[in-house]
């Protein structure tokens, strides 16, 4: 085939586990020419390792900037005045301390989900999971505070825009992988704000049950 010896040429399935990503975005990605591939006389795609490394190679700083700014904890896209301007909302009261500590927790969860939602690779889907299931704890929260959907949909989108303002000033990234980072940021916290809100009734009519159970 070339130069690189047989043995070191991956069919399409070996080669996206080799890089952590389905098949269909090496497809993507292969058509688009970020990566090389050789074609047999049928027709099926070839990938040498080595240019499989060496696309790894070239990608890793990218993901590893977007994960440093975002943070293992997402601390760094949080203002430093969030106590200040937390304690000036209106829902901010329905927290005592136990339940504010609970909540920070959970939206940790939330943040580290996003590290890795935004990192890509292998960690794409377990991220998404993490948000989700972080959100339904911030939804069966929320509810046993007995805040409103209005003012729990306002808390929720109050640090949505914290987050999203923060990310679009920090991300060092070019214009063009800024916006795809924020589309992708987008998804991930439309998915956690819908899971909150399908736990927040799920817990709030099984409250209803009960009380009218007795």
């Amino acid at each position: 085939m070339s130069a690189v010896t047989q043995s070191s040429w991956m069919r399409l399935g070996a080669a996206s586990r080799f890089l952590g990503v389905d098949p269909s975005t090496l497809r993507a990605w292969t058509d688009a020419g970020r990566v090389p591939v050789f074609r047999t006389p049928g027709g099926h795609r070839r990938y040498a390792e080595q240019d499989l490394r060496a696309f790894l190679n070239r990608n890793r700083q990218k993901r590893e900037s977007v994960t440093e700014i975002v943070g293992p904890r997402g601390a760094r896209l949080i203002d430093i005045d969030l106590r200040d301007r937390v304690q000036a909302q209106d829902w901010y009261h329905a927290f005592d301390p136990k339940a504010a500590a609970a909540m920070r927790s959970t939206c940790r969860r939330i943040m580290e989900g996003l590290a890795g939602y935004l990192a890509g690779g292998s960690r794409v889907t377990s991220s998404l999971r993490e948000g989700e299931l972080a959100g339904q704890a911030l939804g069966a929260h929320v509810a046993r505070l007995g805040m409103t959907p209005s003012m729990a949909t306002r808390a929720f989108l109050f640090f949505r825009k914290m987050i999203t303002d923060a990310a679009a000033r920090r991300l060092p990234l070019s214009p063009d992988r800024k916006v795809q980072s924020l589309q992708r940021l987008d998804v991930y916290l439309n998915q956690v704000l819908l899971e909150m809100m399908k736990a927040y009734e799920a817990r709030t009519d099984r409250e209803r049950g009960s009380a009218g159970a007795r």
